[in-house]
């Protein structure tokens, strides 16, 4: 099986690295984890289906026993019902024979009280009748002669009215309007109607009087039109005619005649005056009197059909009360015949309601006791049915928690093997990788806060070199599982595994990323060059160190070694084309010198050959580029290329941060740099190990030593190699 090659692969006697026993042992674990939390979920899936069906079953048996009985108990029902309805039915027909009697006897006696209310109410509605008509007839007589008086009164109304509009005429032929009347009118007479009619008759005669006296008057008519001008004109005429005859004839003297006429004309202008004011003064005698005669005769007219409509008025309530009265009389005379009748026809009925009562409780009664044994009936068939329902019931659910007892012995057994076959493979599993074994392999852990006084570098290389964690959280594993259930087993906290860079053959390092990432990614560059630094023996590392975008800036504190020994950083940080292309090919040829002179067929690695070496040994070389591909060239890539694929063997490295922005070389291709350097690549706003083992864990890059801390170790280090 997978587990146990896992497991084989953790033996620390194994030819494995630690990388390769880390890998192993957290493939295993996510192995472990899976199929565990399958097998937790088929466990739970099973047992849920056994109890599942165990229900089901339980509730068939019951639905099956429940119906059978169900269906006895319709039976039952349906008799009790049958002989409920037999006895209703009964009750029902009695019910309407004692119905139909009750409604006989009750309409005889509502016939009986009906006659004598109909006859008493017909005489009495016929002498409301004669009362009615009476009154309509006084009704319609006092509407008449209101009618007959109204008329009377609007004709003399509108004789006054002529004579109005005639005295109007006259004055307007004397350039005068008719007044108003000079004081109010006098309140009309009392005596009732007949004294208002002759008032007003004899207004009405004073004003026609006053209009003939106007009418004939003589004076004003010489002053109106051209009559005034003509007596003039004769009076002038004669008075010079009387004149000239005085002087005895003959030749007329024109200045006496003038005089004569002058005289004779301030005579007729005097006399014309005169007549004038007597006239108007008559005038206006005559037409106040008039005026105020003809307000008078108006205000009678009103007072007149004042007293026609008071008339009317007493006329219709006497009338009303007279009717009101007879009919009071005509009803008063019936309502002791009504109040017979009404009590025969009570005590009548009371007699048959008694009567009715006495046989309804009869029947109730006999009702009643035959109802109570069909319910008795029933209610003891449907309770021994219950009982034996219930029997089987019991007996039913008996067998299902047997059934069901066994099946969670079953489930019990299928977890606790689980359980502990889960807990012993965590233990194995976890042995070299969990909490606490953080230097398996002896990783190294860094030296950022040594005693730098007594501190000094290492005799021996260490087999790794840690740069970061992964963070092992095996709930987010099993999680990931599709399952029924929530994973039940015990799981351990979160623990950290060191991520490391493995001599001989997993020592190179390749970080790809976008802008957002390069900061970090440089620095982790930087974190683990100090790594290596304290990691390996003094003067057993040399950096060759490309920085075409930075010119340099981003690895100036290493510069500090050449102080000591240039070869530890290869003299300078290199950053043009044709110094990288040069760089690339003195490692080139440092790998074949290696393979040719020292390796050739007796070592595998530098390491094997170092190891017999001594003082002899070769450093590791670690070429650091940073900004990868700025600077390269195709030829330079090919060589890239080549030192990546082959470079473990002779101990020289790559530690590269590639920018994802820029493209690579026509033609060229990452397959060799991807598979033989720990692969690191920023996804979604952080870095994962691509692997398809360790990238399912998060990783975190270790941040690298402060600029004063890097100067104290290279310093250090530069003055021990």
């Amino acid at each position: 099986m997978t587990e146990s090659t896992g497991l084989q692969q953790l033996d620390p006697s194994g030819s494995g690295t630690h990388r390769d026993l880390q890998r192993a042992a957290l493939r295993d674990l996510l192995l472990l984890s899976t199929e565990t939390a399958r097998t937790d979920s088929e466990i739970e899936r099973q047992h849920h289906a056994t109890r599942e069906e165990g229900d089901k079953q339980l509730k068939r048996t019951t639905w099956e026993i429940t119906g059978r009985f169900e269906a006895r108990k319709g039976e039952v029902r349906e008799k009790y019902e049958q002989r409920v309805a037999e006895i209703e039915a009964k009750y029902q027909a009695e019910t309407a024979a004692l119905n139909d009697a009750i409604q006989t006897a009750r309409q005889r006696v509502e016939l009986e009280a009906e006659s004598i209310e109909h006859d008493v109410t017909k005489e009495v509605d016929h002498a409301v009748w004669l009362t009615e008509s009476l009154y309509e007839v006084e009704l319609n007589q006092a509407r008449e002669e209101s009618k007959q008086a109204r008329e009377e009164l609007r004709g003399q109304v509108e004789s006054l009215d002529s004579a109005e509009r005639r005295a109007a005429q006259l004055l307007g032929r004397y350039r005068r309007e008719l007044p108003p009347a000079q004081r109010a009118p006098q309140a009309a007479a009392e005596g009732g109607a007949a004294a208002a009619a002759s008032d007003f008759a004899q207004l009405r005669e004073s004003v026609e009087r006053q209009l003939s006296q106007l009418n004939g008057l003589k004076s004003p008519r010489l002053l109106v039109g051209a009559t005034p001008y003509v007596l003039g004109t004769i009076w002038c005429i004669a008075a010079v005619f009387v004149t000239y005859i005085a002087m005895g004839g003959g030749s007329p003297r024109w200045g006496l005649l003038g005089v004569a006429a002058v005289a004779a004309l301030a005579v007729a202008v005097a006399l014309g005056l005169l007549l004038r004011s007597i006239a108007n003064a008559r005038l206006a005698e005559l037409s106040d009197s008039l005026a105020q005669s003809l307000a008078e005769a108006r205000a009678a007219g009103k007072g007149r059909e004042a007293e026609i409509e008071q008339l009317e008025r007493q006329k219709r309530a006497r009338a009303k009360q007279e009717r009101e009265q007879e009919v009071q009389r005509v009803r008063s005379k019936a309502e002791p015949v009504l109040a017979r009748a009404a009590g025969v026809r009570q005590a009548s009925l009371q007699s048959v309601n008694a009567q009715v009562e006495e046989r309804v409780a009869a029947r109730e009664a006999a009702r009643g006791r035959e109802r109570e044994e069909i319910e008795q009936w029933q209610r003891s068939s449907l309770q021994d049915l219950q009982e034996q329902q219930d029997r089987e019931l019991q007996a039913a659910r008996e067998r299902h928690e047997r059934q069901r007892g066994k099946g969670e012995d079953h489930y019990r057994q299928g977890r606790t093997s689980l359980e502990r076959r889960w807990a012993e493979r965590l233990t194995q599993i976890q042995a070299p990788i969990g909490p606490g074994r953080e230097t398996t392999g002896q990783v190294a852990q860094g030296r950022d806060d040594p005693d730098w006084s007594t501190w000094s570098p290492p005799k021996t290389f260490a087999s790794a070199v840690r740069f970061g964690e992964l963070r092992v959280d095996l709930k987010q594993v099993v999680d990931s599982v599709p399952a029924n259930g929530r994973f039940q087993l015990p799981l351990p906290p979160p623990f950290a595994v060191p991520t490391a860079l493995g001599f001989p053959q997993q020592a190179s390092l390749l970080i790809q990323t976008d802008r957002e990432g390069r900061a970090e990614a440089l620095q982790t560059l930087q974190m683990v060059m100090a790594r290596l630094l304290t990691s390996l023996p003094a003067g057993r590392v040399n950096f060759t160190i490309i920085d075409p975008v930075g010119l340099g800036q981003n690895f100036a504190g290493f510069m500090h070694l050449a102080d000591y020994d240039e070869a530890l950083v290869g003299r300078r940080i290199w950053t043009d084309a044709e110094q990288i292309q040069q760089r690339l090919a003195d490692l080139t040829e440092h790998m074949e010198t290696v393979i040719q002179k020292y390796l050739r067929n007796e070592f595998q690695t530098i390491d094997d050959y170092n190891a017999q070496a001594g003082e002899l040994a070769e450093p590791y070389r670690f070429l650091v580029i940073a900004d990868f591909p700025a600077g390269f060239e195709s030829e330079a890539f090919r060589r890239l290329n080549s030192i990546a694929a082959s470079g473990a063997r002779c101990g020289v490295y790559t530690l590269i941060v590639r920018d994802t922005r820029l493209a690579l070389p026509q033609g060229s291709q990452l397959d060799e740099l991807e598979a033989n350097s720990v692969n690191i690549v920023r996804e979604d706003g952080r870095f994962v190990w691509k692997d398809e083992v360790f990238a399912r864990f998060p990783l975190t890059l270790d941040p690298p030593p402060s600029e004063d801390r890097l100067t104290q170790i290279v310093h250090v280090v530069g003055k021990h190699a």
